[in-house]
């Protein structure tokens, strides 16, 4: 009996891909065939669990997540546009311009991304001890987030510690961490931001101080949403967004002319401000659907039909897990992680003959991180859907 692995007409999960282009296996040859644009470089954690900090132009990033995890499998990197806002990002040490502080500073070990780059903070008993950095170009009322990897020595003692934004008026504690791995970890805080000239992110002594040390290395200030390092030295950094793109699906027999499934697993922005984050559509403004705030949204003839939040995301918030949307003339399906979702907010679909799939990380809240996509030529049932929750 055939399975929906064989029925599927599309599957793409990271595997083969060049310079842009990426690689489904199915359909096979060229009509499986995708297209990746960025025109910056970017970021990575590869096989080996180091950060690369080179990943070629219009070449999709395959992350292989944090470099404190066991390793899985690789996910393509949909990312937004974004600044690393501090100043010599790998080299955290007072006596780089741009860090500021009263923590003395020991010797460097290996770091993350394989240099010898990860800086001792060395603490004193002080509880004032700290470094920090100034970031430029913030936007008032902005929410950032403030990551960086740290260790302690091997065999050394826990370091418990605080990170504080300074926001030119008054200190906000963002957290209290005690620092216990001997392992690289990527800790993220998020901060909203003032713009005052005086702002500041430091990492700081704990209270009462207790003398101490820890490892740092790879620190980024990045509007909220995305945790792939971008490398700065005298200057901040942007890293420009991505397009993953399979065009011609009816022509390729993905898609029928009047009836689909499409699925999609992963990890995936659904924030109001996401518009036309996924789409599947004919080129033009007309006859698609959409992933828009968390809920899918069917344009038909120019007239926009809005269905529920079937994701039911917070604010600025992801959704990660498995979705799938079955269409045909008259009417849709939708399953959320292996449950029915209300579609009855949605109109029927039915593209042109020349339907393209496009994830775009342009001007999006946060990074889309692709597991599996798959395709169907027909409108698969409700229960079938329901069987979706990974390949």
């Amino acid at each position: 009996m055939a399975t929906l692995y064989d029925t599927a007409t599309m599957l793409y999960v990271p595997s083969g891909y060049k310079a842009s282009k990426v690689y489904g296996l199915k359909p096979t040859g060229a009509d499986g065939e995708g297209t990746a644009t960025r025109s910056t470089i970017s970021s990575r954690i590869n096989s080996s669990g180091v950060v690369e900090e080179s990943v070629a132009i219009n070449t999709i990033a395959h992350d292989y997540g944090s470099v404190a995890s066991p390793l899985n499998c690789p996910e393509a990197i949909v990312s937004p546009d974004r600044t690393n806002h501090l100043l010599k990002s790998n080299v955290i040490n007072t006596g780089e311009s741009g860090w500021l502080g009263t923590a003395s500073m020991g010797t460097a070990i290996t770091s993350p991304n394989g240099l010898t780059e990860g800086e001792e903070i060395v603490f004193s008993s002080a509880a004032s001890d700290y470094v920090g950095q100034r970031p430029s170009g913030l936007s008032a009322g902005v929410e950032y987030t403030f990551f960086f990897w740290v260790r302690i020595a091997d065999g050394g003692t826990a370091k418990d510690i605080r990170i504080q934004h300074y926001d030119g008026t008054s200190t906000n504690l963002l957290a209290s961490p005690t620092i216990s791995s001997n392992e690289w970890v990527k800790v993220s805080y998020t901060f909203t931001a003032t713009a005052d000239a005086t702002e500041r992110v430091d990492i700081k002594n704990c209270t009462p101080g207790v003398a101490g040390s820890i490892y740092v290395w790879g620190a980024n200030v990045q509007k909220s949403g995305t945790d792939m390092h971008i490398t700065t030295t005298t200057s901040t950094a942007s890293r420009s967004f991505d397009i993953i793109a399979f065009d011609d699906l009816q022509t390729n027999n993905v898609f029928s002319n009047s009836s689909g499934t499409f699925f999609f697993y992963g990890t995936i922005g659904v924030d109001s401000g996401n518009n036309d984050l996924l789409s599947i559509w004919d080129t033009t403004t007309n006859n698609r659907i959409i992933l828009e705030g968390g809920a899918f949204k069917s344009i038909v003839g120019g007239s926009a039909v809005t269905g529920l939040e079937v994701l039911s995301p917070s604010s600025n918030d992801r959704f990660t897990g498995a979705f799938a949307i079955a269409w045909d003339s008259s009417s849709c399906r939708i399953s959320v992680n292996g449950a029915t979702a209300d579609a009855s907010g949605l109109t029927s679909f039915a593209p042109a003959t020349y339907s393209d799939l496009r994830i775009y990380g342009s001007s999006q809240a946060s990074t889309t991180r692709i597991k599996a996509i798959a395709g169907w030529n027909a409108k698969l049932t409700q229960t079938e859907l329901n069987t979706l929750t990974a390949l």
